[in-house]
């Protein structure tokens, strides 16, 4: 499974594991409660963007910028490890190390 993100009007909507960009914005409409996305674009409008985000090269520049390797966040919610601190989502990783997660859409 890939990771997106989705934005919907400039905000960031969530982080969403799927196999495409359709799948992660159907999820994203089943959070909001609709069937699919094609749900919302009937109700409202198509403003909602997927970007596939790089996480192997996000985790690699962590990796780097902080020392410390990554790891599963087998015991916690987050997304990823890193020398003890969890992060919840891959944006916050991206923020964390002083970069934006725009740097690693893929």
């Amino acid at each position: 499974m890939t990771t997106f993100i989705v934005f919907a009007n400039g905000t960031n909507m969530g982080e969403y594991r799927a196999e495409t960009q359709v799948g992660a914005l159907d999820q994203y409409a089943r959070d909001a409660g609709y069937t699919d996305y094609d749900d919302i674009v009937a109700q409202f409008s198509d403003d909602a963007t997927a970007h596939r985000i790089d996480t192997p090269r996000l985790i690699r520049d962590a990796e780097e910028a902080t020392g410390n390797l990554a790891q599963q966040d087998a015991y916690g919610d987050g997304v990823v490890l890193i020398g003890n601190k969890s992060f919840a989502t891959y944006a916050d990783l991206a923020e964390h190390i002083g970069r934006d997660i725009s740097d690693f859409f893929a």
